[in-house]
């Protein structure tokens, strides 16, 4: 699981590194992973998402949350690697990749087990939600 510390060190990184960014594109998995779970279809990602610009990254409990404009979030919690690559050098087998403007890409690997779930503030997991009203939350930046 991933501990505060971890959720803090990573939203602090994806801030610095992909904050005022646009979302070209977002690749659905192109390798099925038993224990990976979705908000929704990742196939259709990329039409929720495409065009908007990334305005924040923020850690709370065990997720850490990508903010984009119009009010989407990607969140993403523990067993999910991310790691933020020129586009030419992503892998070719991924559970999810977010294409940015700069051309470097965000690139999500499920190890053991881990969710992925863009929403509109409409996810209602029981954990995430006590999470973001009841736990430490801290906004890179701010």
């Amino acid at each position: 699981m991933l501990e505060l510390p971890e959720v803090l060190t990573i939203a602090g990184q994806l801030d610095k590194a992909v904050v005022g960014n646009k979302v070209n594109r977002i690749s659905p998995p192109t390798k099925a992973h038993k224990f990976c779970w979705y908000h929704g279809d990742p196939a259709e990602y990329d039409a929720a998402a495409a065009g908007k610009r990334i305005i924040g990254a923020e850690g709370f409990g065990m997720y850490v949350e990508i903010l984009l404009e119009d009010g989407k979030k990607l969140c993403f919690n523990d067993g999910v690697n991310v790691r933020v690559m020129p586009i030419v050098k992503a892998p070719q087998t991924h559970q999810l990749m977010i294409e940015l403007e700069n051309e470097t890409a965000l690139v999500f690997t499920v190890a053991m087990y881990g969710g992925i779930f863009l929403h509109d503030g409409s996810y209602d997991n029981e954990y995430y939600q006590k999470k973001q009203t009841g736990g430490f939350r801290v906004q890179p930046g701010i």
